[in-house]
């Protein structure tokens, strides 16, 4: 119930006119013998206001990466459709189709095919914008399912991104990701840190 404040002397110094301001309007006070400065009568509810203040800013920020993460993701699909038809050539290429276009949560981006034996066998694409660095990406609980599901026919084609841009010479295909992925451990580390909290 107590909202304490203690600085060291750059802090202090940084803060003074804002610190002096509160305090000449009762709502920061100094105590002596904690070194502290303590926040009295409605100085909670105006540090409560100024936390949701903050929370907005920081939720507009989350929300501007979210639309930019978006956008580098569409970004990395059209990639992989050019890949792709490249990959099956001009006769098949029709076959490529983004999903994702039409179903925004698809559980895959892409639906394409392989040749198998001289047969076609579809081909289920989940795309990933991820840093040339590290590869790492977050896989949703319904695309892993897919993949579950789909099995070889699944595959994760992984988009590296250097400063920025896309490196389509560099593209990482990986078949079976259920088994060679998620279900690896000697080769990937899979975190699974979304608390999901239900009343009984």
């Amino acid at each position: 119930g107590r909202l304490l404040l203690q600085q060291n002397i750059a802090e202090r110094a940084r803060s003074a006119s804002l610190r002096d301001l509160l305090m000449d309007l009762r709502v920061v006070e100094y105590v002596g013998d904690i070194d502290k400065y303590r926040l009295f009568g409605d100085g909670g509810e105006l540090y409560v206001w100024g936390r949701n203040e903050k929370l907005t800013g920081a939720g507009r920020r989350l929300r501007e990466r979210a639309e930019a993460q978006r956008t580098l993701g569409e970004h990395a699909e059209l990639v992989v459709v050019e890949y792709e038809r490249s990959r099956l050539g001009q006769e098949l290429a029709s076959l490529v189709t983004r999903v994702s276009e039409t179903i925004e949560f698809a559980s895959y981006d892409i639906k394409s095919v392989s040749i198998v034996g001289g047969a076609r066998v579809a081909r289920y694409i989940e795309v990933k914008a991820v840093s040339a660095e590290t590869e790492q990406f977050f896989w949703t609980r319904a695309e892993i399912e897919a993949a579950e599901i789909l099995g070889s026919k699944y595959f994760l084609y992984l988009v590296p991104v250097r400063g920025g841009q896309m490196d389509s010479s560099a593209i990482r295909v990986i078949n079976d990701p259920h088994r060679t992925i998620f279900k690896n451990e000697k080769e990937w580390n899979v975190e699974e840190n979304v608390v999901v909290c239900t009343p009984r």
